[in-house]
């Protein structure tokens, strides 16, 4: 007998999220995700886009992130994996408004963020997802080879500080954290740095974040060194000493000047 789909809460990466497959409550296969569309204002994943065949077709549909829970489930030979449960009947995503290609520059975004509202307002009998800030601030964050998470920082004086690699994201969709990859001029060479969301503001027009606050204060912040390790390590399977399955990496309390002195 297969085990139910355990619900987790804890955060995750963005680019974990991206790289899931999207399951029915029930435990079934139904699609993998494709990327998702955040507010770049507040930071509040809206929909996640999921790859899926429906009636033997290929399809992108946008899932709001209420209907949707991260969740591990137990393979049939006693592994475990993350996966997003979609807590509704996949045939009712065949009619979700896709993406259009040809139209993801800021006004795009916010006309499909309409017409996404509008369609879920309608099929699920309940308010649509709040509206996006008025001058359009959408991020949407695609995966696959070509996708990802890699946005420019500026300061105030428009220095380069880094790429914002990766999003640290809460049960409820918000992101907590954008992940900095930090210029080598600051001192901090090949370092990953967790900046507040509050601390930074998203300029849709040309696709890069800007630091609200003082660029000295990244010198101080509490950071890691990039060797990719923690940065995989969510979901992934943990064994003892002897090679027997002991869990699942949920989270990670990092100290920064611990990790950098062992890297």
């Amino acid at each position: 007998t297969t085990a139910p789909p355990q619900v987790l809460d804890s955060p995750r990466f963005g680019s974990n999220l991206l790289a899931l497959e999207v399951r029915s409550a029930e435990g079934q296969p139904v699609g993998q995700v494709e990327g998702m569309l955040l507010d770049g204002g507040s930071g509040q994943i809206h929909y996640m886009t999921v790859t899926l065949t429906l009636e033997g077709a290929r399809t992108v549909a946008a899932v709001p992130w209420p209907v949707l829970q991260l969740a591990r489930v137990d393979e049939p030979n006693a592994t475990s994996r993350q996966v997003l449960l979609l807590n509704l009947d996949p045939a009712r995503l065949a009619d979700a408004p896709p993406p259009d290609p040809d139209r993801l520059d800021p006004e795009g975004l916010a006309a499909w963020s309409q017409a996404l509202g509008e369609f879920w307002a309608r099929e699920l009998d309940q308010p649509a997802p709040p509206d996006a800030p008025q001058d359009g601030a959408l991020i949407y964050v695609t995966g696959g080879l070509f996708g990802g998470i890699d946005y420019e920082l500026a300061d105030s004086q428009e220095r380069p500080l880094g790429d914002i690699r990766d999003f640290i994201v809460g049960a409820s969709g918000a992101v907590r954290y954008a992940v900095l990859r930090i210029n080598t001029f600051l001192g901090l060479d090949n370092s990953l740095i967790p900046l507040p969301w509050g601390a930074l503001r998203w300029l849709p027009e040309e696709q890069r974040f800007l630091l609200r606050v003082n660029p000295d204060l990244l010198q101080e912040a509490p950071g890691y060194r990039h060797g990719g390790v923690q940065r995989r390590a969510f979901g992934r399977v943990a064994f003892s000493p002897d090679g027997s399955e002991i869990g699942v990496i949920e989270d990670l309390a990092l100290d920064s000047a611990e990790i950098g002195r062992a890297s």
